[in-house]
């Protein structure tokens, strides 16, 4: 009887063991969420945090910087991340004086979700109204740099340089309105008057790697870009 008791006794404290487990593996599972810009940032020096949250919804307002990285998780600005992450604290007595305390394992990446940011950058224009350029001269090429964060475009319309504020709108909806605009004697041939005009009539846009493309607002293909290579 005693024996049985004994055998009884153990395999409690094994569910019991397995149960603390599991719990434990459980507690350690968190949703994360990541934005889709970067942002200046000190650690041990002058870097670029991402920005998350824990929680399983985004709160407005409630992004904090992120001096880790996440073992397994490749970051691609312009597109916000839902991340299932396994959240380990370390014995700091194991590790460098600068180094985190938080290990930080993506399990499952949930969702990758496109958001304008990855319009940032500087664009060369290819096309007009679906004709492509005809001047082979890059100094009349018009070319545009885009800042969403800050809701600005700077450019070059083959002659003036303009400044425009940006509006966006639900479904890739997207507008420029016209600012600043130097008025220097532009040589023919040029493509500002063009230019100026097609980018007055934005309405929406469509994004890939390999090219932006703005549309009317009757869905036709006004002006495309590709993106300038950094070198």
């Amino acid at each position: 009887m005693k024996n049985i008791q004994r055998i009884l006794a153990l395999i409690i404290i094994g569910f019991t063991f397995t149960a603390c487990t599991n719990q434990t593996k459980e507690d350690n599972t968190i949703s994360l969420w990541v934005n889709s810009q970067t942002v200046d940032c000190v650690g041990v020096g002058p870097m670029k945090c991402m920005q998350i949250q824990e929680s399983d919804s985004i709160q407005e307002g409630q992004w904090q910087n992120f001096y880790s990285k996440i073992e397994g998780f490749e970051y691609e600005e312009g597109f916000v991340y839902h991340l299932k992450v396994k959240k380990e604290e370390l014995d700091p007595k194991t590790l460098p004086a600068d180094a985190s305390s938080i290990k930080y394992t993506l399990i499952e990446q949930l969702s990758k979700t496109e958001t304008p940011a990855r319009m940032n950058g500087k664009w060369t224009l290819i096309s007009i109204n679906g004709k492509a350029l005809a001047i082979t001269d890059e100094a009349k090429i018009p070319e545009i740099k885009i800042n969403i964060a800050k809701m600005k475009l700077n450019g070059f319309s083959g002659c003036n340089r303009v400044t425009m504020e940006i509006e966006l709108a639900p479904n890739k909806g997207i507008k420029f309105k016209q600012g600043l605009m130097t008025r220097m004697a532009c040589p023919e041939p040029n493509y500002e008057k063009d230019f100026m005009q097609a980018m007055n009539s934005v309405a929406s846009y469509e994004l890939s790697d390999v090219r932006l493309v703005f549309y009317n607002s009757d869905g036709v293909e006004v002006l495309s870009f590709q993106p300038q290579m950094v070198i």
